[in-house]
């Protein structure tokens, strides 16, 4: 019986030992990872320029009013002191404008950009002191009225007490007249009446400042436009609920339109990495955008980003990492990007009183909001 297994066993053992040397055969090793190279900034701008583009937003301010929309175009920040009140129509003929930057985060042309290129609203404390400076100018029609309605009373009494009281100087006017003007008085009190009432409930009315977005227009790198209307009419999507992180992501309004235009995601490998390390003090960093929109923009060749340089200098805190970068109004939602070209910040703002020292959205808010 023992020599009959002994043969077996060797097979076993044999197989056993074959099939772990197969095994052992198969194992692979890791893959080494990736080394980056350092880019130039003209290989980022070469590299880059086709994802990123000028964003025109035209719109006009609009103030809600106990239900009834009126709409209008400037205000005055420090005193809230509005233009004239438009009709939609009108607003729409004329709108504001005011540019920024976006660059696409995939094939499909789906833009990232500032919130605060897309949402120009009054802040709150300036709603404030619109709603403040239209009760003011509600308050002085009311005087005004009421100063012109006494006047008007005291001659219609005069002119009725003359009636009556003929003595062959004054003058008398038909009682069809008189009646008339009588109840034209009595309108003007009613109206007088209304706006008192109108004014004394204004604060506890639903009023409110906002703002109406007439169309968003985007240039890509090397246009060539007849006008400043020969755009791709995108629309926002998403914005940021946190007020820390100022980004909005946006959409063709029409994809079809996007049939022949280079488009060009940014590198997004740092965005969607697992662990994504802070950017260290120093470090350099490249900008591409639209500085000052249009002005500087449309060239003679077509549309044109431009390139700017910096460090970073201040610790990247939770939201917002500080750079040296150099930047003009129009730059707002300009991509930033490392030395090997992948997206790290997007700019936002700027110190007041300097254009050297911009904050950009870090990377790790960009990743949450993306995703």
């Amino acid at each position: 019986m023992k020599k009959h297994l002994f043969p077996v066993l060797i097979v076993i053992i044999s197989l056993t030992f074959f099939t772990s040397c197969q095994k052992k055969e198969v194992v692979k090793k890791a893959p080494e990872p990736i080394k980056l190279l350092p880019l130039s900034g003209e290989q980022i701008f070469n590299k880059y320029q086709d994802a990123v583009v000028l964003i025109k937003h035209s719109f006009v301010y609009k103030i809600t009013i106990d239900g009834e929309d009126f709409f209008f175009k400037d205000y005055d920040k420090r005193t809230g002191e509005i233009s004239e009140f438009l009709s939609y129509e009108e607003a729409k003929a004329d709108p504001n404008v005011t540019w920024g930057t976006g660059f696409f985060i995939d094939p499909q042309g789906t833009l990232l950009t500032n919130r605060h290129v897309v949402d120009v609203r009054p802040s709150d404390e300036e709603g404030k002191l619109i709603l403040s400076g239209i009760k003011y100018r509600l308050e002085s029609m009311y005087y005004a009225g009421a100063e012109d309605y006494r006047s008007k009373r005291s001659d219609y009494e005069r002119l009725q007490y003359n009636n009556y009281n003929y003595d062959g100087y004054g003058s008398t006017v038909p009682e069809a007249d008189m009646i008339r003007m009588g109840q034209i008085l009595d309108e003007a009190e009613d109206r007088l009446n209304a706006l008192g009432d109108y004014i004394e409930n204004f604060e506890m009315m639903k009023n409110r400042v906002t703002k109406t977005s007439i169309q968003f227009g985007v240039f890509f790198n090397n246009q060539k436009s007849e006008s400043l209307n020969d755009y791709v009419q995108y629309k926002s999507v998403k914005i940021s609920e946190n007020p820390e992180v100022d980004l909005t992501m946006m959409k063709p309004v029409n994809p079809g339109e996007l049939i022949g235009r280079k488009i060009v995601s940014a590198d997004m490998s740092k965005i969607d990495s697992i662990q994504i390390k802070p950017l260290k003090i120093t470090e350099k960093v490249t900008m591409l955008g639209y500085n000052h929109g249009v002005a500087i923009g449309n060239t003679t060749s077509g549309m044109k980003p431009q390139l700017t340089e910096g460090n970073i200098s201040q610790v990247t805190d939770e939201n917002k990492v500080l750079y040296t970068i150099p930047a003009l109004p129009g730059s707002s939602g300009s991509p930033v990007f490392d030395k090997f070209g992948r997206l790290v910040a997007v700019n936002f703002a700027g110190r007041t009183g300097t254009q050297s020292f911009n904050y950009g959205i870090q990377t790790q808010q960009i990743a949450r909001f993306i995703k």
